[in-house]
């Protein structure tokens, strides 16, 4: 607070008596200086104004002189004398109080300390007045005095507010006793009760007070009476305070209704929820949630603490819990554990708030159980996680797009792009997967899809990987829908080793297709030639009598031919024909040569063919067509790897090789006692890493379409099921040579390794043997008239008698008429109206034990089915006249029973 303001009197005029008046002010305490006339409003500072005789003397009286009077500052006049006149000429002018030099001076100090003070005093009375004034005019509550008149009561002062009550100003009141102001009967009711609680209050002699509702306005009021009882006052008055409560009241009710709200909303929040005390945490009340979710009663909660029933699983949680609260008033989704009566463990999300409740410090807390949401949001979490590891785990891409633009990319996605993580793709335009020349068509099928019109489900097209590389696509579109909003789910597979294997297939198919061409012509084909070979042998035997060297020349020529047409169309069948592997002991020089043929033909005129077959190879153990196969498919390589053309070398040899390891070489190839082919070429070569994956299945140097990757693998197979090995080497611009092992037989007599130049297939399976005795009677079922006549020809050379039937069912009638005459059926595998097998089988109801010799230009019909197992001899066309009477006679001689 700031100091007191001094006391300040102004000294104007310069007598001597002033000086020393001045003097002793001054020790009394008094700021004493002249008037400060040009200070605006100096009379709020200046408390008198003492001035001598001739000061006072001065006529005109200067401006400040009537300022002062209407300011009312004290005016003081010191003289040297006192005189009727001077007092009475000074006091009309104004002048407060005077004195001369006869008076005491502390009588004078003590006379303008009284001028000064009562000053002060009236212009505090002043204010107070001016307050009241004030007060009556503006203030919002009721004032009034009323005076104890006789039996009843008069307003001696009401306030305007107090008034317009009444409808009436406060001078229309007051004065007049109550029953004279022409109140109504509402009004009065209320003045009456107001002199009923005046009466009180100056009876008690104390103030009393009472909420009041009007009867003619139906508002609350709280009224004040108070007795006024001060010294030197002789009536009987009562001030009156009275305040408009009806919005407090208003506002009570509605806090009442408010609490009623409340505590129906509290019961009934399916949210746990508990009213506690602060800090200890105490039970005030809780909801029916919350017992249901702790499991114990409200009576057994009220009263008592979390931490007494141990609802707090980890104390740690609870202090950061109430640390929180005090910290920021409130405390917003934390998270803990807790424990239900029955010890089962939770978790849960709690807020609060901090409130008062009448002056104790409370906190409303809601607890909501997210157990199971937890537990939920786990199996989502994993569920998510599954679903993740799917999607990265299938071979086919998937991406999702909005708007064209790609919003989730799986794994496989993102190794068809050539990226590190799918994350590369989100977010970018799906057309930066697909080459340029696609994405106008894709972009259109995006559209039309959004819009809803038709679109291609499935279909091809480029992408273009982030390297620049292209790859077809396989693409299904299907549309679905999130959050009302269409979106579209692609799956992307790479088909290029499905087309690969389409071609593969198609290649398959083809030489299945050539194949079963080769063998419906085979058998009329093998029957000219069979005539041709037969006839040529018969008329070359009757021709030898006429001793013509040119004639016998001649006939060897069409025999050759005949002969080696037989070997081509065998090595046809045999190469289009799919069937088990045979194994037998393999010359590897013999099949080379037989191999050679189809070798040449693979060949362009700019490749020289050149061969180096080092002869007394040891045998092995395998399949000759099979390894016929690997011959061809490795020419074939060796072949397309000289595109301009070049020398391919085929070669044979026996070699041993040191064992290093697990039987094989160092390099892995096999070791010991080998027969080895090898095929070379001077073609364009290999790095190494073609090197290590050429005999990977599907892997090719080709363009698409040139070539299905399968040739060197299909080699690499058949050449490990033999227990062999095969291996390159190349130098990129010179050539390649791939070397084949397999190993050697050894004698089972000697332990050595012979060799095997003596080892040679013979068409159809038979050697020439000596001619049997003749039969008495044997039918031939032939439907070719040149090969029956032929049989018939060479059977008559030798003493047999034929009876020829020309299909099935007219060998049966032929046989049924004396089946006992015959000592041999020759019949061919496929006849008309009834086949081989069922005239066989017809044939041996009438006779089971008749010898049976089938012929065929096609082997695969008897060999593969039940027609050789009942069979007593098969003899494949075409066969010299030698051969088939070889098989003759072994037939009848056999004792075997089909």
């Amino acid at each position: 607070m700031s100091a007191a303001r001094q006391r300040f009197i102004a000294a104007i005029g310069s007598t001597p008596h002033l000086g020393r008046l001045a003097a002793a002010l001054r020790q009394s305490g008094f700021l004493v200086d002249p008037l400060p006339v040009q200070t605006p409003h100096w009379w709020l500072q200046t408390d008198a104004i003492v001035l001598d005789a001739p000061a006072a003397a001065a006529r005109p009286l200067p401006d400040w002189w009537q300022t002062a009077r209407e300011q009312q500052v004290p005016l003081l006049v010191c003289t040297g004398r006192l005189g009727e006149p001077e007092i009475a000429g000074w006091l009309k002018a104004g002048v407060t109080d005077c004195f001369d030099e006869q008076m005491p001076l502390p009588l004078v100090l003590h006379r303008i300390q009284q001028a000064v003070e009562a000053r002060r005093q009236a212009t505090e009375g002043r204010l107070q007045s001016a307050f009241l004034a004030s007060l009556s005019v503006s203030a919002p509550a009721r004032l009034a005095v009323m005076e104890s008149v006789g039996a009843g009561f008069v307003f001696r002062f009401i306030n305007r507010t107090f008034a317009a009550d009444f409808g009436r100003s406060p001078e229309q009141l007051m004065g007049l006793p109550l029953g004279e102001l022409g109140l109504t009967e509402a009004q009065l009711a209320d003045v009456a009760v107001w002199q009923r609680w005046c009466r009180e209050a100056l009876r008690l002699g104390r103030a009393v007070s009472f909420v009041h509702q009007s009867l003619r306005s139906s508002r609350w009021f709280s009224a004040t009476f108070e007795p006024l009882r001060q010294p030197g006052l002789v009536t009987e008055a009562v001030s009156i305070y009275v305040e408009d409560i009806t919005d407090q009241q208003a506002a009570k009710l509605r806090s009442v209704e408010s609490e009623e709200r409340f505590y129906r909303v509290f019961q009934v929040i399916p949210i746990a929820t508990a009213i506690q005390t602060i800090p200890d945490g105490r039970y005030l009340d809780v909801n029916a949630a919350f017992t249901r979710l702790f499991g114990y009663s409200r009576a057994e909660l009220i009263g008592r603490t979390a931490l007494e029933l141990g609802l707090w699983v980890k104390p740690e949680e609870r202090e950061r819990y109430y640390h929180e609260l005090e910290a920021h008033g409130r405390v917003l989704d934390f998270r803990g554990s807790y424990r239900t009566r029955d010890g089962r463990i939770g978790e849960a999300v709690l807020s609060a708030v901090t409130l008062v409740i009448g002056d104790l410090p409370c906190q409303l807390a809601l607890l909501q159980d997210v157990t199971e949401a937890q537990h939920l949001n786990e199996r989502l979490r994993q569920r998510e996680e599954w679903f993740h590891a799917i999607l990265n785990a299938a071979l086919d891409g998937i991406i999702v797009e909005d708007n064209q633009r790609i919003v989730y990319a799986n794994q496989a996605v993102a190794r068809l792009y050539g990226v590190e993580t799918p994350e590369a793709l989100v977010g970018q335009d799906f057309s930066v997967m697909c080459a340029p020349h696609e994405e106008g068509r894709l972009r259109d099928y995006t559209q039309r899809r959004m819009r809803g019109e038709v679109a291609p489900a499935t279909y091809e097209f480029t992408a273009q990987r982030a390297d620049g590389t292209t790859v077809t696509i396989e693409n299904s579109v299907s549309e679905f829908f999130s959050g009302g909003k269409k979106y579209l789910i692609a799956v992307m597979r790479d088909v290029e080793e499905r087309k690969r294997l389409q071609a593969t297939l198609q290649q398959i198919h083809k030489m299945e297709a050539v194949g079963r061409l080769a063998g419906g012509i085979a058998h009329d084909f093998n029957n000219l030639l069979n005539s041709i070979l037969g006839f040529s042998r018969l008329a070359h035997r009757k021709s030898s009598q006429m001793n013509d060297p040119a004639l016998d020349e001649y006939f060897r020529a069409i025999e050759g031919s005949a002969e080696r047409a037989a070997q081509l169309v065998s090595k046809l069948l045999a190469f289009g024909r799919r069937k088990e592997a045979s194994r037998q002991t393999v010359n590897l020089n013999a099949v080379v040569e037989d191999s050679l043929f189809f070798v040449r033909s693979l060949l362009p005129p700019n490749v020289e063919l050149v061969t180096s077959l080092l002869p007394d190879l040891p045998p092995f153990d395998g399949d000759p067509d099979q390894i016929q196969q690997v011959i061809i498919n490795l020419c074939r390589n060796a072949c397309d790897a000289m595109p301009d053309g070049g020398t391919l070398t085929l070669g044979t040899r026996a070699d041993v090789f040191p064992v290093q390891r697990d039987g094989r070489t160092l390099s892995g190839q096999l070791a010991g006692h080998c027969v080895c082919l090898t095929v070379a070429d001077t073609g364009v070569g290999m790095d190494e890493t073609t090197c290590q994956h050429i005999f990977d299945p599907f892997f090719t140097t080709k363009d698409l379409g040139d070539g299905a990757g399968l040739g060197l693998s299909v080699v690499h197979g058949i050449v490990t099921a033999h227990g062999g090995t095969v291996g390159v080497r190349s130098v990129p611009g010179k050539g390649s040579c791939f070397e084949v092992r397999f190993p050697a037989l050894r004698s089972a007599k000697t332990g050595e390794y012979p060799a095997a130049e003596s080892l040679r297939r013979t068409p159809g399976g038979l050697k020439a043997l000596p001619l049997p005795t003749a039969a008495k009677l044997v039918l031939v079922v032939e439907d070719d008239n040149l090969i029956a006549q032929l049989f018939t020809e060479i059977l008559h050379e030798v003493g047999y008698d034929v009876v020829v039937a020309t299909d099935g069912q007219q060998g049966v009638a032929c046989f049924a008429e004396q089946p006992d005459a015959f000592e041999l059926v020759i019949l061919d595998a496929l006849l008309p109206k009834l086949d081989g097998l069922g005239c066989l089988q017809a044939i041996r109801q009438y006779k089971p034990q008749i010898p049976v010799l089938v012929v065929s230009g096609y082997s695969e019909e008897v060999t593969s089915g039940e027609l050789a197992a009942q069979a007593t001899m098969f003899l494949q066309k075409p066969f010299t006249p030698e051969v088939l009477l070889s098989a003759v006679a072994r037939a009848v001689g056999s004792t075997k029973v089909m």
